[in-house]
């Protein structure tokens, strides 16, 4: 079976929902043959390869960083004035920047994907295309292709119900999305998103979906490199991997957690984001804050198997998780997941797993909660669980589950 994927910036950049996509391309490409249209940022860098047996094929999307600083500057505002109006007063360059990005070049990205989709599925005779959401652009183009063949759209983040939009384009966003769901042939959306669906404005279009669980349970193992980072075997060697947020995850809770413990505690943190309260705390944890920076995705697997400790900090808001959560589970080790809110989709898959101190921030409790912090990692420093376990345990987790679903949506007549 040949099978189109349609993805964001495949090349160049590996963030959660491509990560996620390379897994399940790295299971569909055993038995199938697969190609993948991505963009880059560069022209010299459009060409048409085959590495590791995926052919691939580029798009050329400019790259704008102002529109990426001009939504920035703006939430900094609305956060400040707590007022849309006044973020639109005090910054009004920017907002003109977002105003045509939303209705304009959302459109200009998807018409440069839908030409190439065009020329490519005219030359190969493919039995489905499959676009990965966000962006929500891949799913949008392929909904405009004409030529008969197979549609499949699988959502790993929100669209119309996403933060940033729900407050400013909500209305449209919405009418967008409806539009796409009815023109693909199967629509698999991640479990979390789903569930939150049951109680929106989508309530109604839920018999097009199919739920899935985030396929991302699989063995991951030492790679051998020069440049690991190293623990002090002596401490209690604590790691948090992902983005972080001054807003919908923070990590103060964290932090001030931190503050309590003894200096035996010593926590890493690998990735970026919030750096206003990361600097303000490393000035105080000083040598038990060690910030490690974005690493290649090889580094961190080797962290995460060498750290006695994986931390997770959940979301403030009920249809986004850190899907890093998943490869903490993949790794085996004992997990402390911290959450925000008492509908957090992250205990969907922590309460099962074996190892895991699940805890809500609060902080009434937190001298109470440094106190079993520390008795959990002392207790389960060293422990580890076998993959094999785990595999049982999140058999729907894993790649095949979704593959064998996606595979059964292309021969359903």
């Amino acid at each position: 079976m040949k099978i189109l994927f349609v993805l964001a910036n495949y090349m160049e950049n590996r963030d959660a929902n491509i990560n996620i996509a390379n897994i399940i391309i790295d299971c569909l490409k055993e038995n199938h043959e697969v190609s993948v249209i991505g963009c880059v940022h560069e022209k010299k860098l459009i060409r048409s390869v085959n590495i590791n047996n995926v052919n691939i094929y580029n798009v050329f999307l400019k790259k704008r960083e102002y529109i990426l600083k001009a939504y920035e500057q703006y939430e900094k505002k609305k956060h400040t004035y707590k007022s849309k109006f006044q973020a639109i007063l005090h910054c009004p360059i920017s907002s003109v920047i977002i105003f045509l990005h939303r209705y304009t070049w959302f459109l200009n990205e998807s018409l440069i994907y839908i030409k190439k989709i065009d020329s490519i599925i005219k030359t190969n005779n493919f039995n489905a295309i499959v676009g990965v959401s966000n962006p929500f652009y891949t799913v949008f183009s392929i909904s405009k292709i004409k030529i008969k063949i197979k549609k499949i759209g699988i959502f790993l983040d929100p669209y119309s119900y996403y933060e940033k939009v729900k407050d400013e384009n909500f209305n449209n966003a919405l009418k967008r999305e409806i539009g796409v769901y009815k023109k693909l042939d199967s629509v698999f959306v991640v479990d979390y998103i789903y569930d939150s669906y049951t109680k929106s404005n989508l309530k109604s279009i839920l018999p097009l979906m199919t739920s899935f669980k985030l396929p991302s349970i699989r063995k991951i193992e030492y790679t051998n490199l020069n440049n690991n980072i190293l623990f002090n075997k002596e401490k209690i060697n604590c790691i948090y991997v992902g983005g972080l947020y001054e807003d919908i995850r923070s990590p103060q809770y964290l932090f001030d957690t931190f503050l309590k413990l003894n200096d035996n505690f010593v926590l890493y943190l690998i990735g970026s984001g919030a750096e206003n309260i990361v600097n303000k705390y490393k000035m105080v944890l000083k040598s038990r804050l060690i910030i490690c920076g974005k690493v290649q995705k090889e580094i961190a697997f080797n962290a995460m198997l060498s750290a006695d400790i994986l931390i997770n900090i959940g979301n403030t808001v009920e249809n986004q998780i850190p899907s890093k959560i998943i490869d903490y589970i993949s790794v085996g080790k004992p997990i402390i997941n911290l959450y925000k809110i008492e509908n957090c989709k992250t205990l969907l898959y922590t309460r099962k797993y074996p190892i895991c101190l699940n805890f809500k921030e609060d902080y009434s409790k937190i001298d109470n909660f440094a106190e079993i912090f520390s008795k959990f990692c002392i207790s389960n420093k060293g422990k580890e669980i076998k993959f094999e376990m785990i595999r049982n345990l999140y058999e729907e987790n894993t790649p095949n589950h979704l593959v064998n679903k996606i595979i059964e949506s292309i021969e359903r007549k």
